[in-house]
């Protein structure tokens, strides 16, 4: 099982960035225009998280909301 730390340390930079401000519960055109970017972009970042943690799972190696 892929734990929080792993799945953290497996996101870039930016991608962090975002993350850290979609958990604090703001909207992605709130999370957009602090981080100065547009809301389709602030989309596509957010799906590129949820992209690598389904890659996982489809190879076997994560788990993806609480199921294996």
């Amino acid at each position: 099982m892929v734990v929080l730390p792993e799945r953290h340390a497996s996101l870039s930079p930016r991608e962090r960035e975002v993350m850290a401000f979609v958990v604090s519960g703001m909207l992605n055109k709130q999370v957009g225009g602090e981080l100065g970017i547009s809301e389709i972009t602030l989309k596509a970042r957010r799906g590129q998280s949820d992209a690598k943690d389904e890659s996982r799972v489809a190879r076997g190696t994560g788990e993806y909301g609480g199921e294996t």
